[in-house]
């Protein structure tokens, strides 16, 4: 099969660049017409014969494996993904040729090809790196290759063995969930070993087949280990929230007379005030149980349930027992936007601007923003930002921008739409800006 490679290699080398000679002998006599016909025609060929090429190679286990063992798995895939770029050149010369504009077919053509050369260039560079195009008296060049693919993933787990062992002492992480994912460190270093055996033993595929395996088996750890991280970051921030809501509770309901106790939590359906905290407390429990065990909606349902059991008390609160400077507090948050589209990525710029006299407080560093979009004149949610969940101060006449990043969005009309609350009374405001996509 590699001899099948190299040769049809050779042909479409050969292929690409006679393509190119767009001035020479063989088209004078040809009117522009015919001329542009027969490079595009010549070019078409080029295209689906690499093209065939690149699938054969992305088709074969062992070479992917390999590639990946030597960290050159995502420069074949980038090189790869050019042709796509070609291929839409190719159908624009097409309809160029179509409409009559010949001149603008040749050009297309002609940019398409010198991306289709560099493609072949740079994927034949990355197979000669990695030992799978080789001289016929050099056949332990791929073997090389796998074995220094191996040894770079050894290496790799001893990083992420390293790096387990410095979380743990850190308390980032429990014994645990450290013992998961040393469990698959090990696995996959049982099979590099057995790699390295296979090679010993002559058999190149058999061991490129286990570094594969053993490369999945090191991306599954460090994946775990990144949401492992994750999980312990957000408990220890809910456990931080919880502390300040309590703190924030305790001061308020101590400056409660009986009286007040009963003007404001009698409609809420509270006896005593600790009833009141208690509940509280307990929704903050349930979201943090929700979250470790990773039901979202859950979590969702206890976070919106918690903030709409504050919303109601801090209303009956202002109303009942704040002064009436307080109550009369202006609130006012002005938001801007800004876009900037490259091909299927749109990168939103949201700068949001306290304009009010009260400092308002953003549930999480993307300034509670949730991107909306309008579809049959109704708005529904599309995109929620991931983001640190920390309380952000925004004080009067203070401005925060954050970007947000939408992948392939459709065109039409969106809006940002952010959520915050006074600092002082919890009292809610909400703030929208509307924007078009392209």
């Amino acid at each position: 099969m590699l001899k099948k490679m190299l040769v049809a290699s050779a042909l479409l080398m050969t292929l690409l660049i006679s393509s190119t000679i767009t001035q020479t002998q063989a088209f004078k006599g040809l009117t522009e017409e015919e001329k542009a016909k027969r490079i595009l025609e010549i070019a078409n060929k080029a295209y689906e014969r690499i093209t065939a090429h690149v699938n054969n190679i992305a088709g074969n286990e062992t070479i992917m494996n390999l590639l990946e063992g030597l960290g050159l798995k995502g420069y074949f895939i980038g090189n790869s993904s050019n042709l796509e770029e070609a291929g839409n050149l190719l159908r624009i010369a097409q309809q160029s040729l179509n409409s009559g504009d010949y001149e603008e077919a040749i050009s297309k053509v002609l940019e398409a090809m010198g991306i289709m050369r560099n493609v072949f260039i740079n994927i034949h560079k990355i197979l000669k790196q990695a030992g799978v195009i080789k001289a016929p008296e050099k056949p332990e060049l791929q073997a090389q290759g796998i074995l220094v693919a191996i040894n770079r993933s050894l290496e790799r787990i001893k990083r992420l063995n390293e790096t387990i062992n410095t979380l743990i002492s850190q308390l980032k992480i429990s014994e645990g969930d450290a013992e998961e994912i040393e469990g698959l460190l090990n696995q996959a270093k049982n099979l590099l070993n057995r790699g390295r055996e296979l090679l010993e033993e002559g058999n190149v595929t058999g061991a490129a087949h286990k570094l594969g395996e053993a490369n999945r088996l090191i991306t599954q750890a460090h994946v775990t280990l990144k949401a492992k991280i994750a999980e312990a970051r957000m408990t220890e921030r809910l456990e931080g929230f919880r502390l300040k809501i309590e703190e924030h509770l305790n001061r308020t309901l101590e400056k409660l007379n009986e009286t007040a106790i009963g003007r404001i939590f009698g409609p809420l359906g509270f006896k005593h005030k600790w009833e009141f905290k208690h509940q509280i407390m307990g929704l903050i429990e349930n979201a943090t149980y929700a979250w470790k065990f990773n039901n979202k909606l859950r979590f969702r349902n206890s976070l919106e349930e918690l903030r709409g059991k504050i919303k109601n008390f801090m209303s009956a609160y202002t109303v009942k027992e704040l002064p009436s400077s307080t109550q009369s507090e202006n609130l006012n948050l002005k938001l801007e936007v800004a876009k900037e589209v490259k091909r299927n990525q749109a990168t939103i710029h949201v700068k949001a601007t306290n304009t009010g006299d009260a400092t308002l407080i953003f549930p999480n560093g993307a300034l509670g923003i949730v991107i909306e979009r309008n579809i049959n004149g109704q708005w529904r949610p599309y995109y929620t930002p991931i983001s640190i969940q920390m309380l952000i101060k925004l004080n009067p006449e203070e401005s925060r921008a954050i970007f947000i990043k939408l992948i392939n969005p459709p065109e039409g009309l969106y809006r940002a739409v952010a959520h915050a609350q006074s600092e002082q009374t919890l009292t809610s405001i909400t703030a929208t800006v509307e924007f078009t996509i392209p």
